[in-house]
Parts: structure tokens; sequence; C-alpha cells
């Protein structure tokens, strides 16, 4: 058994931005059999001048679509209690708050293929 089996691998800080906006960084774990593979959400920034115009939405959008494009399962965040604001962005699009609100996840899996998980999962049952 080799040190990381059984352990995701990071693939280092990596960013999405939209020039003069903001940004988005991020670390990618790459799973194995026995862990999903994973978006860890570092920081979220739109500069000041073009907050309120719906950036902060776009940059998790691309996020998604890039984790998605990867073949990452989930995206998550770790976020301050006093942080409301990024609480309610995360939940407008599709983030879950989780122990207590301070993680939230998302699913970058559609509906069809958390519905062909399930179904491979029972017919392994169903066949042992």
């Amino acid at each position: 058994m080799t040190e990381l089996e059984g352990c995701a691998k990071s693939a280092g800080v990596q960013v999405i931005a939209i020039e003069g906006v903001g940004w988005v960084k991020f670390v990618v774990f790459q799973g194995d059999e026995q862990v999903n593979s994973a978006v860890h959400l570092l920081s979220i920034f739109v500069e000041p001048t073009v907050r309120r115009n719906g950036y902060a939405g776009q940059l998790l959008k691309k996020l998604t679509k890039y984790a998605q494009d990867e073949g990452v399962n989930y995206i998550y965040v770790h976020v301050s209690q006093r942080n409301t604001v990024l609480q309610c962005l995360l939940a407008k699009y599709g983030f879950e708050p989780r122990q207590d609100k301070l993680l939230f996840t998302k699913s970058t899996r559609s509906v069809k293929d958390k519905l062909g998980v399930a179904v491979s999962r029972i017919a392994e049952k169903v066949s042992s």
C-alpha cells in the first residue's frame, strides 16, 4: 500500500479570473475508488467598484463548469459564520450548508449521473 493510497491528491492552487473584475482560487483533489474528487474553493474576490453586478455568480458558474468538465464530483468551501453575504451567494448558486453553515458543498453531477450511480449500486447489491 502506497502512502497516498485512498487519499485525494492535490493539483495545486488554480485561478479562474474575469479580467478587471475578480477571481476564484481553488484546489482540485483527484480522488480514487475510495475518495470522491473535489474542488476546494479557497477564495472568491470581486473588485469593490463592480460588486453587486452578478460577477461573483458568474465566477461560481465558471468554477462549476470547470469542475464538471474535469469530472469532479463536488465543490466545497468553508465559510465564517459571520460571512452571511457569502453564505447567501453560495445558497443562491446551489451550494448546500453542512456542519452548522461552516461548510458548503455542491454536487457537480447531473441528476441523470446521480441516478445512474444509484441504479448501478442497486444492481451490484442485487447480483451479489
